[in-house]
């Protein structure tokens, strides 16, 4: 029983909880060969819950099946539009180095990492596309923290309107958030996980009913306990200051929540609406989309998105052609600019630089730093979405794994998707 005891009891927020040790599973198992949600009704201990649908083997199912179980709010898309064909290439095969440095195929290393689905965009035609688990080109799968990505473009997007001003403190926008820890934070703070607000995302303070992690699931709706709650604009005024802000990168879920409530302040929508508005209908999405909604049905902006790998890949190549995609320009240069401007030696030092060495944090996306420039959006249980913007390479990947965060997933992915873009663009 593969780490069981321990790692049963996750919070569904997407919070990249303290790296877990281990070894990935020999094979990967379909929801259908584990006989989740299988029979009418399914056998008691085959069946999603609210309590359940993180943990492996019902997230096989549950990532796939999100508004089955939990309340959630539909992002609107019109126009859809389908993404043209390139050349299909034998890219699975490809071999590449893992953390351990033995060699292993595409292949088998998303076999290995559980992966659920895989498309590879080069010059905004998909080259690549495949799909396991029972998904398909049109379904939906949970994006976990790749949510946070969203809501940073859309937080720079309203900034290069004059909606937002990024030295503006969190306060100055949201009435409830005066004289709190993450009110009294700049909008640019809290783009860049800098904010020295207090936030425990161990295992043990996640285990734990009475910790405020554990309460915040409650209040975001995403791993319910039955208590009262006032969504997660009641559990954010409550968190302290542990240290400056502005000095050091990290990682801390609630900033993004933060910034959500002020984009939502400023526009008088809910976050779903202005990711609608802004961005995903003009870039032709084709699939059905939604978030995740708190207790106060509110889209949870810190991990609630759950689109499709299309959907997904449109984004990426939007960032790769640095705004200008689906025949329109949706966002300016300028906008792209300070995305991929990151401080690196705020990440550095941080528990993150070993799974992304030499790597920045910017506007809640996570720069690789190389000689391409690629960036990710990047959420829990492995899910990513890779931009190369020298290559005009965009990988989406999903997947279901047995554990939350390893520093082995994103070393391994890392080199998958640079493995990919060079063998894309041979001479």
């Amino acid at each position: 029983m593969f780490l069981r005891n321990k790692l049963r009891i996750l919070i569904t927020s997407v919070l990249f909880a303290s790296a877990t040790t281990g070894a990935f599973a020999s094979e990967q198992k379909t929801w259908q060969e584990l006989g989740i949600m299988q029979g009418v009704p399914a056998a008691a201990d085959k069946q999603v819950t609210s309590r359940n649908w993180v943990w492996y083997p019902y997230n096989r199912w549950s990532f796939q099946n999100v508004n089955k179980i939990l309340p959630t709010t539909e992002v609107p898309a019109l126009l859809p539009a389908p993404l043209p064909e390139g050349n299909r290439a034998d890219l699975l095969g490809l071999a590449t180095k893992r953390s351990t440095g033995e060699s292993s195929t595409i292949a088998e290393l998303l076999d290995d990492h559980h992966t659920d689905a895989f498309m590879v965009l080069h010059q905004g035609k998909v080259v690549g596309e495949h799909y396991w688990n029972g998904m398909k080109p049109d379904s939906t799968h949970w994006i976990a923290s790749m949510t946070k990505s969203f809501i940073g473009l859309s937080a720079e997007m309203l900034i290069e309107q004059g909606v937002i001003e990024r030295s503006k403190r969190a306060e100055h926008y949201v009435e409830a958030l005066k004289g709190t820890a993450l009110g009294s934070a700049t909008v640019q703070q809290l783009l860049d996980m800098t904010a020295g607000t207090a936030w425990d995302e161990s295992m043990s303070a996640l285990q734990n009913e009475t910790s405020f992690a554990r309460q915040y699931g409650n209040a975001a709706g995403t791993w319910p306990m039955g208590t009262p709650s006032n969504g997660v604009f009641g559990i954010l005024p409550q968190i302290e200051k542990e240290r400056e802000h502005g000095q050091q990168f990290m990682y801390n879920s609630p900033q993004t929540d933060t910034m959500g409530w002020v984009i939502t302040a400023v526009t008088g929508q809910r976050i779903e609406k202005v990711i609608s508005r802004l961005f995903f209908e003009k870039m032709g999405a084709q699939d059905r989309a939604f978030m995740m909604a708190d207790t106060n049905t509110y889209g949870w902006a810190t991990g609630g998105l759950n689109i499709s790998a299309r959907d997904a890949a449109k984004f990426g190549q939007m960032l790769a052609d640095k705004g200008q995609f689906n025949q329109q320009s949706i966002f300016p240069t300028s906008v792209y600019d300070n995305i991929v401007t990151g401080d690196a030696s705020k990440f550095a030092g941080s528990p993150y630089d070993s799974r992304i060495p030499g790597g920045a944090y910017s506007s809640f996306f996570w720069l690789l730093n190389d000689e391409d420039g690629a960036f990710m959006a990047k959420g829990m249980f492995s899910q990513y979405i890779y931009v190369n913007p020298t290559k005009n390479v965009v990988i989406v990947r999903f997947a279901s794994p047995e554990i939350s965060s390893m520093p082995e997933y994103d070393l391994d992915m890392i080199s998958a998707f640079n493995t990919i873009s060079q063998a894309l663009t041979k001479s």
